[in-house]
């Protein structure tokens, strides 16, 4: 287990970018309190097994069977308010926690509508999807009546499993024994047998923003009067799984992959 928190995470290349990057309640020029780094590692289980089986005198060999099982925690992220408004008045439009809504009187949701001003859907229907989001979310859902946390919610955790299987063909010569070995490895092992199996998720920019901010239809408001009410949307087809999307790329993938090996030892 392992957890991190802090301030700034400083991971970017200007200093500007630090300031609008930070996800707060209050304001970016506000004290910022320390809290969960982007990086925090979370829980870690790890379990190896191997069996080899050695046959032959001097001229054999020796098959090895190997297990790596990994179950990581998923990365922590926070939810913020779509980009639009100036809610915190600070001169920057994004990185706004939301404030999660006990029931549908603590959000001034608004009609969507097209560019004919037909109504594609009404207030009452994005409440129903958003009440139903906040549950499929066991952060959100107790979080209800209060803002959301910086990093306060974890992507899914991923459960991956590799398998190497290592072939040693050997004779001995004099006081030397020398080996050759060939090697396999099938990474996220478990994919291969199921596509559906050893999924790794991750949160684009550490962040999930489902509630559009809107005030009296004009996304491009800034600097709002203390006396505004802000308003806002929400897409009835966003689900969770919108959000906490299946890395295929990288070290970190969620595809099997192979790898091939030959060795040549002598002792």
């Amino acid at each position: 287990y392992g957890k991190s928190n802090k301030i700034f995470d400083g991971t970017s290349s200007q200093n500007s970018s630090q300031w609008r990057n930070q996800e707060t309640v209050n304001g970016k020029n506000s004290n910022l309190p320390v809290t969960e780094s982007d990086f925090s590692l979370g829980s870690r289980f790890t379990l190896n097994l191997s069996y080899a089986l050695e046959y032959g005198g001097e001229f054999g060999g020796k098959t090895t069977f190997g297990l790596f099982y990994e179950a990581l925690e998923g990365q922590p992220y926070s939810f913020i308010y779509q980009e639009g408004a100036d809610l915190l008045n600070d001169d920057s439009r994004d990185n706004a926690l939301i404030y999660v809504p006990r029931d549908a009187s603590e959000i001034n949701l608004v009609d969507i509508t097209d560019s004919g001003g037909n109504v594609v859907a009404t207030a009452a229907e994005q409440w129903t999807a958003l009440n139903a989001f906040i549950n499929s979310s066991d952060y959100l859902s107790d979080r209800r009546g209060q803002y959301a946390e910086r990093n306060g919610a974890r992507a899914p955790w991923s459960n991956v499993v590799d398998l190497k299987v290592l072939q040693d063909i050997y004779f001995k010569s004099g006081d030397k024994r020398h080996t050759l070995q060939l090697s396999l490895d099938i990474f996220n092992f478990t994919n291969l047998i199921n596509k559906d199996w050893g999924k790794r998720y991750f949160v684009s920019g550490s962040a999930a923003a489902p509630i559009r901010t809107v005030v009296g239809g004009d996304d491009a408001l800034d600097n709002l009067p203390a006396a505004t009410t802000p308003a806002f949307t929400f897409d009835p087809s966003l689900t969770l799984d919108d959000f906490e999307q299946v890395d295929d790329f990288g070290l970190a993938s969620s595809r099997w992959q192979i790898q091939l090996g030959v060795r040549y030892i002598f002792e």
